[in-house]
């Protein structure tokens, strides 16, 4: 379900993280007022927000041979040049090239 959290429509993602904050709530016999963030922290469980930026570094780093960085796409030796290159493309290009892959 984390993989696929970032294509849930933000309500769902809302919905999804309070019922996360009520079940750590019910597990510690806390009441609604008491902060959530400390008993996340209490019983070492990552909001679900955070599992899913964790699986994507998981991902980035467990693939990075096929990412580009900076310093293969220019030689301009910036600051930056170990960072990973962002290619420019617009949402249309990605859908298309999805669709035909199928």
């Amino acid at each position: 379900m984390v993989s696929h959290f970032g294509v849930l429509h933000p309500t769902e993602k809302k919905k999804i993280f309070r019922m996360q904050k009520k079940m750590v709530g019910i597990m510690m016999g806390c009441r609604k007022e008491v902060s959530s963030r400390n008993l996340f922290r209490t019983l070492k469980i990552l909001p679900l927000m955070s599992q899913y930026i964790l699986s994507l570094m998981m991902f980035v780093i467990e693939n990075k041979n096929q990412f580009t960085v900076n310093s293969e796409v220019h030689s301009i030796n910036t600051r930056q040049h170990t960072n990973l290159h962002q290619p420019t493309s617009n949402l249309h290009d990605i859908n298309r090239e999805a669709t035909t892959q199928d």
